[in-house]
């Protein structure tokens, strides 16, 4: 799944790119960030206004706001989420306009570039394959207990994925914490190849546009 989403990322940035190729193209509205990470960002801000949390790395800092999250009740949620329905009625009715706004040329420009920006991030990545997600402590118990418990033949795969989250659950915060320490280094290597291959993406990129 996040092999998946950093593929659709980088196309994304290749659309992105492309696009402000060609300054007649309308400017496509950004869909709003969730109830979620309006609350994240108000936090973090918040937090790093204290001098107590000033030497939380990012993750740490962001682990503890979500925990914060998972504890609130649904009132206390609620303002978070009536600004984010607020701004997707907005976002929406923007991305309507914006629809309606295309020419049939501008649409043609648009379909080109999504081929095309598909088709550049395929042909690098079968010279450069990219860092593979390694997960955080979740990922990592799931990827234990299937070790653990190998599925029989008739057994399906998200019969004991459900298994594995369910004990999970049970685990006690000491133990989920652990494994998230243990994550940590893997997800600091994966966060460094993974801006070390878009760099070298975006080199790649600008040389084959060169020629």
């Amino acid at each position: 799944m996040q092999q998946c989403a950093g593929r659709h990322a980088a196309v994304i940035q290749v659309r992105y790119a492309r696009g402000k190729a060609f300054p007649g193209l309308p400017e496509k509205p950004k869909r709003p960030p969730s109830s979620w990470l309006l609350f994240l960002r108000e936090r973090r801000n918040e937090l790093k206004q204290q001098a107590e949390y000033q030497n939380l790395s990012l993750m740490e800092m962001s682990k503890m706001i979500s925990e914060e999250w998972r504890n609130f009740d649904e009132l206390d949620k609620i303002p978070y989420k009536e600004k984010y329905e607020e701004s997707l009625g907005e976002y929406k009715r923007r991305k309507e306009e914006y629809t309606e706004s295309l020419t049939p040329e501008d649409k043609r420009i648009l379909r080109s570039i999504k081929s095309e920006s598909k088709q550049d991030v395929r042909k690098f990545e079968k010279e450069h394959p990219k860092p593979k997600y390694p997960g955080n402590g979740y990922i990592l118990f799931v990827k234990s207990c299937l070790r653990e418990n190998p599925r029989s033949g008739d057994e399906d795969m998200k019969d004991c994925i459900r298994e594995c989250a369910q004990r999970w659950q049970s685990l006690d915060k000491e133990s989920k914490l652990r494994l998230n320490e243990q994550a940590s280094p893997l997800m600091r290597k994966y966060r460094e190849e993974l801006k070390g291959w878009k760099h070298k993406y975006e080199e790649w990129r600008s040389d084959a546009s060169s020629h």
